[in-house]
């Protein structure tokens, strides 16, 4: 199937999505689906392939795929995604924006990589160790996007609480990957 659900409005989208999935499941049918909609992707899918320039990037299930994205292309493309400049000083350890960090480095003991986490892995706490400071705020029903200005650019995150423009908030990242460019 090719972009089959592009020109649907939102409700009827989400019954054929359901209808596809249980015809799916009860045949056991394989089914190619080509799509750029990653909510498509997502509930419709047992494995996925994320191209880039026709090349494959990544073939895995679509929460490993969001997850633990095998390259910063299959990060920055599926998702929201934050991916912070860092520098490689030793195995398992790099240098922030804030300072030394350990981390899985995956081997490599020294050069420049990404420091890469999702915005719903970011929580907005007082007594955390990072800091920045609340450049914009989105409201995106139920909840708010802020975008934080760090060192070296800035982040997203989400959080339900009102924080001003131009606020210093201290966060901390739930968990983060270590991606080459």
């Amino acid at each position: 199937m090719d972009e089959p659900l592009s020109n649907i409005d939102v409700q009827l989208r989400d019954d054929i999505r359901k209808e596809v999935k249980r015809i799916q499941q009860e045949t056991g049918i394989t089914t190619v689906y080509v799509t750029h909609d990653q909510e498509d992707a997502f509930l419709l899918a047992d494995k996925m392939a994320v191209m880039n320039a026709g090349v494959v990037e990544q073939i895995n299930s679509p929460e490993e795929i969001y997850f633990s994205p095998s390259s910063l292309f299959v990060a920055n493309f599926i998702g929201e995604s934050n991916a912070i400049p860092v520098r490689i000083v030793d195995k398992d350890k790099v240098v922030t924006p804030w300072g030394e960090l350990s981390c899985n480095t995956n081997g490599h003991e020294r050069g420049d990589a990404f420091l890469f986490f999702r915005p719903q892995q970011v929580q907005v706490e007082q007594n955390s160790f990072y800091e920045g400071v609340i450049m914009k705020r989105e409201f995106v029903g139920g909840r708010y996007r802020y975008y934080i200005g760090i060192p070296q650019g800035e982040i997203k995150c989400y959080n339900q609480k009102i924080h001003r423009i131009g606020e210093l908030v201290r966060f901390s990242i739930n968990e983060a990957k270590v991606l080459f460019p």
